[in-house]
C-alpha cells in the first residue's frame, strides 16, 4: 500500500462544518441552493450559478459511480464518489455476516487504510492521464477520504475543480471533462480491483491469523 500523503483531505472533518462544503447537485440530478436547506429539492438547473452549472455539464450520471457537484473548501467542481460499503467489505473479507464483532474489526481496519489507498488511486490516475494523448497536462484534482461518512460505508472522493478560467476556455473545459472520463475508467478498473482486494485479504490474514483469504 502507498505511503500516506498530507495532501489527502479528511472528508469527515469537512462534513463537520457546513461552511466548508456545499452540495449543489446530488447523484440524482437534484439541485440544492444555499439557504434552502437540505430538504428543499429545486427543479431546474437554470437556478445554478455559473461554476456549478459548468461543472454539472461535465457530470456523467451513468458512470457507475455517484457523481455530484460540490463546493469543497472554496472550490467548485465534480466529485466522483467511490463507496466501499460494509457489505462489500464483509463479503470480500469472507467474514460471517452474522458476526458483527468480527465485521466491525475488519471494516474499521480497512477504513483506517483509506488515505493510503487514496494515494495509490491518485498515483494511478495521474499515470493514466499522463499516458493519454488527449490530456496535454495532468489536470489538478483532489483526493478525499471519509471513514464511515456514508450510511453504507467508507468513501473515497476524487474531486475535479472547475475554476473561473475554465469558464473562459473551451479547451480547458474539454480537458477537465476528459480528465473525468479517464478518472471514471481508471476507478472502474481499479477501485475494487485485484490490488485492493488482495490488500483487504492481507488485512484479514494479519488480524485474524487465518489462511490466505480470497483463494478458492
Amino acid at each position: 500500500m502507498c505511503a500516506v500523503s498530507e495532501n489527502i483531505l479528511n472528508l469527515k472533518e469537512i462534513y463537520s462544518n457546513r461552511s466548508h462544503y456545499h452540495q449543489w447537485v446530488n447523484n440524482l440530478g437534484e439541485v440544492f441552493l444555499p439557504g434552502f436547506g437540505d430538504s428543499s429539492v429545486l427543479k431546474g438547473t437554470d437556478l445554478l450559478p455559473e461554476l456549478p452549472a459548468m461543472a454539472l455539464s461535465a457530470v456523467n450520471f451513468d458512470s457507475g459511480f455517484s457523481e455530484t457537484v460540490m463546493t469543497i473548501e472554496g472550490e467548485t467542481g465534480v466529485a466522483v464518489h467511490v463507496l466501499y460499503d460494509y457489505d462489500w467489505i464483509g463479503t470480500e473479507a469472507q467474514i460471517n455476516s452474522n458476526n458483527k464483532f468480527l465485521n466491525d474489526i475488519i471494516v474499521n481496519a480497512f477504513g483506517a487504510t483509506l488515505p493510503a489507498l487514496a494515494v495509490c488511486l491518485r498515483n494511478g490516475i495521474r499515470e493514466a492521464m499522463h499516458n493519454t494523448k488527449d490530456i496535454a497536462w495532468n489536470p489538478y484534482f483532489t483526493m478525499l477520504t471519509g471513514e464511515n461518512t456514508d450510511p453504507d460505508g467508507h468513501e473515497i472522493i476524487v474531486f475535479v475543480p472547475f475554476t473561473a478560467d475554465t469558464a473562459d476556455s473551451k479547451n480547458l473545459f474539454d480537458m477537465k471533462a476528459n480528465s473525468l472520463r479517464i478518472i471514471e475508467k481508471y476507478l472502474a478498473e481499479n477501485a475494487y480491483g485485484d490490488a485492493v482486494r488482495k490488500y483487504l485479504h492481507g488485512l484479514v490474514k494479519a488480524i485474524f491469523n487465518v489462511p490466505d483469504v480470497g483463494k478458492q
